[in-house]
C-alpha cells in the first residue's frame, strides 16, 4: 500500500495539477474571446467558477482514470525494463505529455491549437 501512495503522491497528483493548469489556460483563452477587456470583475468571477468546476471534475472523474493508466504503464515498464528504469520511463512519459500540451500553450502562444476547429 505504501508503494501506491508514493506513486500517487509523486507522479499522479503533480500530473493532474499541471493538467488542471493547462485546462485553466485554455478556459481563460476562451473567456478572453467572449468578454470585453474592461469587465475585470466578470473575468475573475468566471475564472474562479471555471477553476472550481474543472478541479471538481478532475478530482472526481479523471484522477481515477489517470491513476489506472499511469499505474498500468508503470507496472508494464517495471516488468519489462526493471524497477528503476521502469520508474524513469513512466515519469518521462508523463512529462512528455505535459510538455506537449504546455508547448502549444506557452511556446507557440496558441492554446486554440488544442481546441477543436468548431470551437472558434
Amino acid at each position: 500500500m505504501k508503494k501506491k501512495t508514493n506513486f500517487k503522491t509523486y507522479i499522479i497528483i503533480p500530473f493532474c495539477l499541471l493538467l488542471l493548469n493547462a485546462v485553466e489556460e485554455i478556459a481563460m483563452y476562451k473567456i478572453d474571446q467572449y468578454l470585453p477587456s474592461d469587465a475585470v470583475h466578470l473575468r475573475v468571477a468566471c475564472s474562479i467558477i471555471l477553476f472550481s468546476i474543472a478541479l471538481s471534475i478532475l478530482a472526481a472523474v479523471f484522477v481515477p482514470y489517470i491513476e489506472t493508466i499511469m499505474s498500468g504503464t508503470h507496472k508494464v515498464s517495471m516488468s519489462q525494463t526493471g524497477n528503476v528504469l521502469g520508474s524513469i520511463i513512466t515519469i518521462l512519459l508523463a512529462l512528455a505529455i505535459i510538455y506537449y500540451i504546455y508547448y502549444y500553450i506557452y511556446g507557440l502562444q496558441t492554446p486554440e491549437a488544442l481546441l477543436p476547429k468548431t470551437w472558434d
